[in-house]
């Protein structure tokens, strides 16, 4: 019950982490288009188009730009407009216009690079598709660039990264820390070192997913008769709460027990496989960690060198799959 309870609250926090990052997302989004727009409305940074000023086909005559400039300069005449403070700019822009279309060379110049004076003397630009740049695109583009930059990217960064500080430099959740360190003492002998490991926050998520794997689990258990010792008795409530997979799966590993090699368990089994060398390596590292504190005076336990000499022994054991007192050789 406690550990639904806990999934469910990770779970309600993550969707309101991912509404959080949204309404960010859609907020700035909005405040960029709007600063888009407020910029776009400026004068001086609007682009200078004669054909639109003189309202005319970019395919328009001599004959027809003439007619529209006269008809045009007589309704935008600053005379015509005493009340218009922009009627002067307006009539200026209109001129420039009309002498940039009348002037062959500057026609030119402005159809080839958009500007009556020619290229510039330098000149930059980024290969982009065409439709990026049609104006009817310019909002879909900018909605789907932040989309991707303020929703996608910090997503997919969050959901791959968010909990790399959570864990060591093998992969391992540090939070195995205060498990092992409860769990450690002076008197930690070879034999507790499976049932410590298998109590690790990503062990205790390997279960039993079948009734298959419960009788190969069942098998493993009876197979030896120090595997009996070794396992705990489900006695206390804090025992009863344990998942024993794990730890059977350990000592099938160094027990070499032919159920260890059956194809229901070789997923599990290579998990273990991999990640029981990383454990004890957390695990050594609390050793040390604890020994110094002692030796501040900061904890009550002390991790004499023989407690590090048996978790070593023990990761070697493990990977060449032998239990302790074992020939090598066999």
């Amino acid at each position: 019950m406690l550990r639904e309870k806990k999934k469910k609250s990770k779970q309600s926090n993550l969707n309101m982490g991912l509404v959080f990052r949204v309404f960010v997302g859609a907020f700035f989004s909005y405040i960029w288009m709007l600063n888009f727009q407020h910029v776009n409305s400026i004068e001086g940074l609007q682009s200078f188009d004669p054909y639109a000023i003189l309202e005319i086909e970019t395919d328009a005559d001599d004959r027809a730009i003439k007619k529209q400039y006269r008809r045009l300069s007589l309704q935008l005449h600053p005379d015509k407009n005493p009340d218009n403070p922009l009627a002067v700019q307006n009539f200026i822009k209109l001129t420039k216009a009309y002498n940039i279309l009348t002037d062959e060379t500057a026609r030119d110049n402005f159809q080839k690079y958009g500007n009556p004076d020619g290229p510039g003397s330098y000149n930059v630009a980024i290969a982009m598709p065409k439709f990026l740049l049609e104006k009817d695109n310019q909002v879909p583009v900018l909605i789907a660039a932040f989309i991707i930059l303020l929703v996608i990217v910090p997503g997919f960064v969050y959901f791959n990264f968010a909990d790399s500080t959570k864990r060591s430099e093998e992969g391992v959740l540090l939070e195995n820390k205060r498990i092992f360190g409860y769990e450690l003492s002076e008197n930690t002998l070879f034999k507790n070192l499976p049932v410590l490991i298998a109590k690790s926050k990503e062990f205790q998520a390997v279960l039993a997913k079948s009734n298959a794997e419960n009788e190969l689990l069942k098998r493993i258990k009876a197979s030896n008769d120090k595997i009996d010792d070794i396992i705990p008795k489900l006695a206390s409530k804090k025992t009863r709460q344990m998942h024993l997979k794990p730890a059977f799966l350990i000592l099938a590993q160094m027990f070499r027990l032919r159920e260890g090699s059956d194809p229901i368990l070789a997923e599990s089994m290579d998990y273990i496989r991999k990640m029981t060398p990383q454990m004890m390596t957390l695990v050594s590292q609390v050793i040390s960690e604890l020994q110094q504190l002692h030796s501040k005076g900061q904890s009550p336990k002390r991790m004499p060198a023989k407690v590090m000499e048996t978790c070593q022994v023990f990761q070697q054991h493990f990977i060449q799959g032998m239990w302790q007192g074992d020939d090598p050789l066999i």
